[in-house]
């Protein structure tokens, strides 16, 4: 390889993944692009993954081991950005794991097209299902417009799987206590910072391995919504972004998806008395918010919030919710196949 192509540090903070560790550093170390670094971050793992990055680290120059006490995802990712001496960053959870040509296929578009930051398709997997997300050909988008598209829905938030350049997160601000949907901040703080321009890739080239107890997985209380949407709107009041208008309708519905989520996996009757959904509900009541709903929900989705409104009606919510989940389920195994 070239001496001329950019190095890409490649970031895994490992914890007691211990079962998925070699498939996953196999499929670095046997990247076709081959100007890579590996910066492994452990973060106190006590299941014998330890022993197995020892054992990698010894075998392969390319790897930086670094061990530290168990301190969450976001600080051992922060520990490996530190470390790293890429001109991009790659960051990779050590559960999952990478198609042989990702780093290739990233840095190839970004040379051609000249861009800051590559998105990536995915393919997202369980033990019931395989499904495949990717992005078709289109125009390259402004910062701004991919955080839009984030804050939509239209594109999972992850921070893996994209090729980034290192020096965009220098002076980042990290919140520890985020612990789901912390990629999703980053990302918005990242994008936003200064003037980009992000491209996609139209084929997968990363595995998301879905696990029980991954962070993804967990619910979250009615106060860490609320914690969450404050640090958001912290983000845009610091980048002088919030009485941008586009801005604050996309902050909406994504406080519509993540309502809609909440009450579709708890039975809490008390959720539509707190602050959070009164806000919420109110907000819902302006025409142009009303319209947006409607463009990016579908109607069962819009019925389910509206039910979960009044005490009369919640459990004809709760049965929509029920009706909705199974039908999913179903069409994940189906499109599967």
């Amino acid at each position: 390889m070239s001496n001329e192509t950019p190095k890409v540090s490649v970031v895994i903070p490992v914890y007691n993944t211990v079962d998925y560790l070699a498939r996953c550093l196999d499929s670095v170390l046997e990247q076709t692009y081959e100007n890579i670094e590996v910066v492994i971050v452990d973060d106190g793992s006590t299941d014998g993954s330890s022993s197995v990055l020892t054992e990698y680290a010894a075998r392969d120059s390319r790897i930086v081991l670094i061990r530290q006490r168990n301190s969450g995802e976001i600080a051992s990712r922060r520990r490996g950005i530190e470390r790293a001496k890429g001109v991009f960053l790659f960051f990779l959870d050590s559960d999952d794991y990478l198609a042989p040509e990702a780093i290739g296929r990233l840095v190839d578009y970004q040379q051609r097209n000249r861009v800051d930051v590559v998105c990536g398709g995915y393919w997202h997997e369980s033990t019931s299902y395989r499904l495949v997300y990717t992005h078709a050909e289109r125009n390259i988008l402004s910062g701004k417009e991919y955080v839009g598209e984030l804050l939509r829905g239209c594109k999972a938030g992850y921070l893996c799987g994209i090729l980034y350049p290192r020096d965009l997160f220098e002076g980042m601000v990290y919140y520890p206590d985020i612990y789901v949907s912390g990629d999703l901040l980053t990302n918005v703080r990242l994008l936003l910072r200064r003037e980009l321009r992000v491209g996609y890739l139209s084929v997968p080239i990363y595995h998301y391995v879905q696990r029980g107890g991954s962070a993804g997985r967990r619910r979250v209380s009615v106060d860490y919504m609320q914690k969450f949407f404050s640090y958001l709107q912290e983000t845009f009041s610091q980048l002088n972004l919030e009485k941008d208008e586009e801005i604050r309708e996309w902050q909406f519905l994504l406080k519509y998806q993540w309502y809609l989520s909440y009450v579709n996996r708890t039975s809490n009757p008390a959720i539509r008395h707190t602050a959070f959904a009164r806000e919420l509900y109110l907000e819902l009541s302006r025409p142009d918010y009303a319209r947006a709903v409607t463009r990016n929900f579908t109607r069962m989705e819009r019925a389910i919030v509206k039910l979960h409104r009044s005490s009369f009606t919640a459990w004809m919510g709760k049965v929509c919710s029920t009706v909705s989940r199974l039908a999913e389920s179903v069409r994940k195994r189906l499109v599967s196949r």
